[in-house]
Parts: structure tokens; C-alpha cells; sequence
């Protein structure tokens, strides 16, 4: 389960959005449906336990990896 941390300043518009991030590694899906938004001014944070797939979906997001 991931949680989301974001201190708005103000929230304009989406700096990042992604919609149903999901990568396979044989039968495990990590992250599964993940759905992303980071408004521009906030300052986010991505906690969860090991294997969760924090690191997988922010190589997703940054399009180090597909």
C-alpha cells in the first residue's frame, strides 16, 4: 500500500500526473494501479514498505524504465 504526503503552498496545476502505473516481474505486480499526481508547489513524498515498488514506479515515472 503506498501513501502520499503533500504539503500544498498552493496547488495550481499538475506538475506530475500517471494514471494505473502498474510494472510485472513474472507473477508479481509492483506497483499495481498506482495512481500519481503532484501538484506544482507541494512537496511529495513516497513511503511504504520493502518490495512495495517505490523505486520501480519512480523509474517509471521518470522514464528510466517501462
Amino acid at each position: 500500500m503506498y501513501t502520499w504526503y503533500t504539503c500544498r503552498k498552493r496547488a495550481m496545476t499538475n506538475l506530475i500526473k500517471a494514471d494505473g502505473i502498474v510494472k510485472n516481474f513474472g507473477k508479481v505486480e509492483a506497483p499495481k494501479g498506482v495512481d500519481l499526481k503532484v501538484p506544482e508547489g507541494s512537496i511529495t513524498g513516497l513511503i511504504g514498505p520493502d518490495g512495495a515498488g517505490k523505486s520501480t514506479m519512480m523509474k517509471i515515472v521518470l522514464s528510466l524504465q517501462h
